[in-house]
C-alpha cells in the first residue's frame, strides 16, 4: 500500500520535471516528450531485451512480455532508420556549425551543399533559388546517385575525397577533350542499394554499378588473375574484366599475383570519366558550342565570322562536333575543325562529311593515343575479298550512314572479332581495326551498340610516320557469305583476272 501510494507524487514529479525543462522550447508537450523519449533507440533496444528476458524466465507472463519487447525491437528499429536519415542531412547542410563538409545530400532532390565549394559540382549555393514552377521545368543534364552506403566516401571526416575527385575528373575532361561540361549534381538516392550508384543524363539512368567501399579492386590485367584471390567476384565496369574486391590484408598478394589494385574512390572517378567520354556528344548542347564559338571568336575573329552565319550555322557545327565526341575524338584542336568546315561548306554540309573530313585532318593529334609503341599501331584488319563486299554493303542518307547486312553475314562478322576484342582487352590493349575510309564510319556505326569501346580507324587518317601492326585478320568461311554476294564476288574475281591477262597494245 505504500508503495502504492507513491506513485501518484512520482507522476506529478515527472510531469513537473518535464515542464521545468522544456521552458525554452518552442515544441508543443507531446512532441517534445515523443523526442525524449525515442532520441536514443538503443535504449529502446535494451529495453525490448530486458522485456524479452522477463518473457523468457517468467512463462506465465510470456505473452505480455514478448509482445512487449516485438514491440520495443520495431520501435528502435523505425527510430534508429529515421536518426540516420537525419544525420545524412545535417551532413549534407554543414552540421550545427554551419561549415562546408564534403558529403551527399540526402534525398533524391537534395543537392549535396558542400559540394558547392567545390567548382563543377552542383551545391545549394551555385544558383539561385527557383520557383517550384521553374524547378519542375529546369532538368539537370548529368548527375550522379549513391546508396546510403557509399556516403563514407564523400565525408572528409572520415578521409573521403570524392567530390574533390569528381572535381579533378572535369578538369581533366575539360583539358582532354576540349569541352567545356556543365555542373554535375552529386546526391544519394535511398532507392539505391547500399553500394550502388548511378549516373543520370537529363534524369534518365545511363548505368549503374556497384562498389565495396570497405574494399580494394583487385582486376585481371597485366597477366594477373583475379579470381585466384578470396574476396567478391564482380566485373570492372569499364573495361568489362573479371575483378575481385578483397580486403586491405589482401592487397598484398593480388600485387604479388600481378593484378592492378585500385580503391573504391577510384574506381567510381574511373567509371565517372568513362561515362562522360561515352556520351559526350549527348551532352554537348547549342549552347555549349556556342561558348566553345565564343571563346574561339577572341583569338580568330576571321574565322567565326567566315562560318557564320553565312556558311553554316550553329547546329552543323554542333552536329559535326558530336560526330567527333561519338568516338572519343578530342575537339580541343577547334580552330583544325572550323577550318576544315569552312573549306568544305561549299561542297557539302552533311555532318556525317565535314566530320570525316576534320578526322583526316586530326590524325596526327588523336592516333598516337592508340600506339603501343612511337609510331607503332597494333591493329586488326579485314581480309581482303571481306572488306570489299563491306563497302559495296555501305548505304547513306541525308541523316546517317550504315550497313546493309543480313543475318548470316553478321553473325560470321560477330563470331570472327568478338573474341579478339576481348583478348587485347584482357592484355590492356585498346580494340581497333583500320580499314579504308569508305567503311569506316558505316562500320563503326554498325559495331557501336554492341561494341561501343571499339575503335576504328581509316588508313587516310594515319600520320605518315605511323606503321601498322597487324594484331589480326578478320576472315570469315565462304559459306557465310549469302550465295548472291558469292555470286558477285566470284563474278568481281573473274573479271580482275581477265584484266591481268590482257597485253596492252600500243597504238
Amino acid at each position: 500500500d505504500g508503495l502504492v501510494s507513491q506513485i501518484p507524487s512520482i507522476i506529478v514529479s515527472i510531469a513537473a520535471g518535464i515542464l521545468v525543462t522544456r521552458s525554452s522550447e518552442e515544441a508543443d508537450l507531446g512532441e517534445f516528450v515523443g523526442k525524449q523519449l525515442t532520441i536514443y533507440p538503443r535504449a529502446i533496444a535494451i529495453s525490448g531485451a530486458l522485456l524479452l528476458l522477463f518473457a523468457l524466465f517468467l512463462s506465465e507472463t510470456f505473452w505480455p512480455f514478448f509482445s512487449l519487447s516485438l514491440a520495443c525491437f520495431a520501435t528502435a528499429f523505425y527510430f534508429s532508420r529515421k536518426a540516420s536519415a537525419a544525420k545524412v542531412e545535417e551532413i549534407s547542410h554543414g552540421g550545427e556549425a554551419g561549415s562546408p563538409i564534403p558529403a551527399i545530400g540526402s534525398g533524391s532532390q537534395a543537392q549535396a551543399a558542400s559540394a558547392a565549394s567545390q567548382p563543377g559540382i552542383a551545391g545549394q549555393g551555385d544558383e539561385p533559388q527557383l520557383s517550384p514552377m521553374e524547378s519542375a521545368i529546369e532538368q539537370e543534364v548529368f548527375g550522379l546517385e549513391m546508396g546510403y552506403g557509399l556516403l563514407v566516401l564523400a565525408d572528409k571526416k572520415k578521409g573521403g575525397d570524392l567530390l574533390e575527385r569528381i572535381t579533378g575528373a572535369r578538369t581533366n575532361f575539360a583539358r582532354e577533350m576540349g569541352m567545356l561540361l556543365p555542373t554535375i549534381g552529386v546526391r544519394d538516392n535511398i532507392e539505391l542499394e547500399p553500394n550502388e550508384y548511378r549516373f543520370l543524363l537529363r534524369g534518365k539512368e545511363v548505368v549503374r554499378s556497384t562498389i565495396v567501399p570497405d574494399r580494394v579492386l583487385a582486376m585481371s590485367m597485366g597477366g594477373g588473375d583475379a579470381t585466384k584471390l578470396k574476396g567478391i567476384p564482380t566485373i570492372e565496369p569499364v573495361f568489362g574484366i573479371q575483378a575481385m574486391w578483397v580486403m586491405e590484408e589482401e592487397k598484398r598478394n593480388a600485387e604479388i599475383e600481378g593484378c592492378t589494385v585500385v580503391d573504391p574512390a577510384s574506381v567510381l572517378v574511373t567509371h565517372l570519366s568513362d561515362v562522360l567520354k561515352r556520351i559526350a556528344y549527348l551532352i554537348l548542347e547549342r549552347e555549349g558550342t556556342q561558348r566553345l564559338l565564343d571563346l574561339i571568336k577572341d583569338k580568330n575573329p576571321t574565322l567565326v565570322s567566315e562560318l557564320l552565319p553565312d556558311l553554316v550555322n550553329v547546329g552543323i557545327i554542333q552536329r559535326t562536333l558530336q560526330n567527333l565526341l561519338r568516338e572519343r575524338i578530342p575537339i580541343k584542336n577547334l580552330t583544325i575543325v572550323l577550318e576544315t568546315i569552312a573549306d568544305m561548306a561549299s561542297l557539302t554540309k552533311n555532318p556525317d562529311d565535314l566530320s570525316e573530313q576534320a578526322r583526316r585532318r586530326l590524325g596526327m593529334y588523336f592516333v598516337k593515343e592508340f600506339e603501343v609503341e612511337p609510331d607503332k599501331l597494333l591493329a586488326l584488319t579485314f581480309e581482303p575479298k571481306l572488306e570489299q563486299t563491306l563497302i559495296g554493303r555501305v548505304k547513306r542518307s541525308q541523316f546517317d550512314v550504315g550497313l546493309v547486312m543480313d543475318p548470316q553475314l553478321t553473325e560470321g562478322i560477330i563470331k570472327e572479332i568478338e573474341p579478339k576484342i576481348q583478348e587485347m582487352t584482357e592484355k590492356g590493349l585498346t580494340p581497333l581495326i583500320v580499314t579504308t575510309s569508305e567503311l569506316r564510319l558505316a562500320f563503326r556505326r554498325f559495331m557501336e551498340p554492341s561494341y561501343p569501346q571499339l575503335v576504328v580507324l581509316a588508313y587516310q587518317e594515319l600520320p605518315s610516320e605511323t606503321r601498322i601492326e597487324p594484331y589480326g585478320a578478320i576472315a570469315i568461311p565462304d559459306q557465310s557469305f549469302p550465295d548472291e554476294v558469292l555470286q558477285a564476288m566470284n563474278q568481281q574475281n573473274t573479271e580482275s583476272e581477265a584484266n591481268e591477262d590482257e597485253v596492252p597494245v600500243a597504238a
